[in-house]
């Protein structure tokens, strides 16, 4: 029994001691309560100017995406084919099997980069940053094409196109 009651008491003394450190903690964050409430406002203003300098970074990236994209649209003659990623390839060519007669088949586009190059071309929303690669003859009512990011880069490609596939890669969303 005096064990028991030994127990007992060492457990009551350890729960009083943690409940007088508790009691501790909260009249300590009771005399200053703005403190945890100015840690919490900081933290948030903290958010918020991370997010804006993020939002800045990804705009900037925006605008300098859609300068290169309308001097590349402007161009007079197409830029040579550089070919297609190899992922891409696979892909589009799935969605040619799942979506037959929707979509212009890739090997057709293909054959087109080949003998007439590429152009650069806007969506319908220019300002949406919504840019295509299509071959250069194709009418501007046609909406054929592959997204940048889709070709492959080489080394003896148009800097600006590296530059414009780079930048499509860093701004995913803009198709």
């Amino acid at each position: 029994m005096a064990n028991f009651e030994g127990g007992f008491m060492d457990a009551a003394k350890k729960a009083l001691e943690v409940k007088r450190k508790r009691e501790l903690e909260n009249s300590q964050s009771a005399e200053h309560p703005g403190d945890s409430a100015f840690a919490m406002l900081e933290n948030s203003v903290r958010e918020n100017e991370d997010l804006a300098r993020k939002k800045r970074e990804r705009e900037k990236i925006r605008i300098e995406f859609i300068a290169i994209a309308r001097e590349l649209s402007e161009l007079q003659e197409g830029l040579p084919f550089c070919g297609i990623d190899a992922d891409s390839y696979l892909k589009l060519k799935a969605d040619d099997e799942d979506f037959p007669g929707f979509v212009t088949p890739i090997d057709e586009l293909i054959a087109r980069f080949e003998k007439e190059g590429m152009k650069v071309v806007f969506g319908t929303d220019p300002l949406g940053s919504n840019v295509f690669i299509s071959p250069f003859e194709m009418a501007d009512n046609e909406y054929d094409g592959i997204k940048p990011e889709q070709l492959r880069i080489d080394e003896n490609m148009d800097e600006r196109l590296k530059k414009l596939i780079f930048l499509h890669k860093a701004f995913p969303r803009q198709n």
